[in-house]
């Protein structure tokens, strides 16, 4: 059974940074959701009012199931993290961030006024935080703010809980 981790959180709220270093430093093979369908061709059609890829979930969900039977350890990464496949996700973080950092953030990527406005409600709503308790148990789900911490610090924090989460785990598989 593989010991599967997830990190959502809306755009802008520091997954990519984080997940790079979780990949650094707890030496744990992360994909980002949007690429992973990219390259492997599971979507259907491309939204361009939203400029996104759609999804094909069946596909996805397929395809995951086969790829986690082949894993030992694995993070996923992505504002949309509810396929049933990775439904008993041992860990689920759940970045958040203040709207107005967010906003900020955002800008400064270059993000368009509309897309910076969807964004932001889509944090003040708590979307992905509520998306998450909608689809995993409650006990799984770490709440992270991202807002003052340096994402090498959330990356040290997140490394820690998973490997005591890990060896709880890999303890629990044995009996």
């Amino acid at each position: 059974m593989v010991y599967l981790t997830l990190l959502t959180g809306t755009p802008g709220t520091g997954k990519s940074s984080v997940a790079q270093y979780i990949q650094t430093r707890c030496k744990i093979p992360v994909f980002e959701i949007n690429q992973f369908v990219k390259e492997n061709e599971l979507f259907i059609g491309y939204d361009h009012n939203k400029d996104t890829i759609i999804i094909d979930e069946q596909a996805v969900n397929d395809y995951l199931t086969d790829f986690l039977k082949k894993q030992k350890v694995v993070c996923f990464v992505g504002h949309s993290i509810t396929f049933s496949a990775l439904k008993n996700a041992q860990i689920v973080f759940v970045l958040r961030c203040d709207p107005a950092i967010l906003r900020e953030r955002l800008q400064n990527r270059g993000y368009t006024s509309t897309k910076i406005d969807e964004n932001v409600d889509v944090e003040i709503m708590q979307i992905c935080l509520e998306e998450a308790r909608a689809f995993f148990k409650e006990s799984t789900i770490i709440e992270i703010n991202t807002a003052r911490e340096q994402s090498l610090d959330i990356a040290e924090n997140i490394c820690s809980q998973i490997i005591v989460d890990k060896r709880n785990f890999e303890k629990n598989k044995t009996r």
